[in-house]
């Protein structure tokens, strides 16, 4: 949500200023979320070079890069520090997904794919069922 409110401030009339004060507010008020300023990046990067595919496959590349960069110190002295793989290493180790991005971008011709709407309604909360009776019987 933080990130369409900056895009539609980026893309509007405003002054420079405004667009600052914006971007630096979004930046604060997303530092400790799941996805921090990574989201934000991705946010307007694809929508300010919407339909250009080489160019936004760059940008996803270049954030995935930026983000990896910047949790693998933390990550790699919580592994030193336990002697063993971290959830810190772990969560750097799923950063790499988002490279997965890059194929879909490609992929996509612009059109609306198939109306998956009820099946995506099942699915989450069926995998969130099917992970709990794992997590309680393993």
């Amino acid at each position: 949500f933080i990130g369409l409110c900056l895009l539609s401030v980026i893309k509007s009339n405003y002054k420079v200023w405004i667009k600052v004060i914006a971007t630096v507010a979004a930046l604060y008020l997303v530092r400790n979320s799941d996805w921090d300023y990574y989201a934000i990046l991705w946010i307007l990067g694809f929508g300010l070079i919407r339909g250009a595919k080489w160019k936004q496959a760059l940008w996803a590349a270049v954030v995935v890069i930026i983000k990896l960069a910047v949790m693998a110190p933390p990550a790699i002295a919580s592994v030193i520090n336990a002697g063993a793989l971290t959830y810190g290493m772990l969560d750097w180790v799923v950063m790499f997904g988002g490279f997965l991005a890059i194929p879909f971008i490609f992929g996509y011709n612009g059109e609306r794919g198939a109306n998956l709407k009820w099946g995506f309604y099942t699915f989450y909360p069926l995998h969130l069922l099917v992970l709990a009776l794992i997590m309680i019987f393993v």
